[in-house]
């Protein structure tokens, strides 16, 4: 949460500001797993409804980690 925060210093929500976090999903039309982006996530202030999507420099994230069934 600290990184996601900090990646979203350029809009300047306050410290104290809840931050929702959203990950983009793909269900493919075919039988197949669904999956979610971890590796850019969506973070938008509850108050401000100011928000961005961010890319994580972190290789234990993926942009496709599937969901569980």
């Amino acid at each position: 949460m600290a990184q996601i925060r900090r990646s979203l210093g350029f809009l300047h929500l306050p410290a104290e500001e809840p931050l929702w976090i959203l990950a983009l999903c793909t269900v493919p039309a075919a039988p197949g797993p669904a999956t979610a982006n971890l590796l850019s996530p969506i973070g938008v202030g509850t108050v401000s409804n100011r928000g961005a999507q961010i890319v994580l420099h972190d290789s234990r994230w993926s942009d496709s980690t599937p969901l569980p069934s």
